[in-house]
């Protein structure tokens, strides 16, 4: 008896590790995107904390996305300039 596999169902070793760098850089990208229309809509619509809201918004994908590039290149950060003591 043969057992038929579909294309669908085969994927690229590679293929899920593509789709999440994709998604960790567009994702933050986006949210920047929406926070800072919501800045933009709360200044013109006069509202004070629609534009501190959408700030936050922008400056919360920015730490995100920092996180994700530092996770991504493998630094963390707490390294001193001089080396171990």
């Amino acid at each position: 008896m043969r057992y038929f596999v579909s294309q669908s169902t085969l994927q690229h070793p590679l293929q899920g590790e593509i789709v999440r760098s994709v998604l960790a850089v567009l994702v933050p990208i986006g949210v920047a995107a929406l926070g800072g229309a919501l800045a933009v809509y709360g200044g013109y619509d006069d509202s004070p904390g629609g534009t501190l809201l959408g700030f936050l918004i922008v400056l919360a994908a920015m730490g995100f996305g920092a996180r994700n590039a530092r996770q991504r290149s493998g630094t963390t950060g707490t390294s001193s300039p001089t080396g171990p003591p």
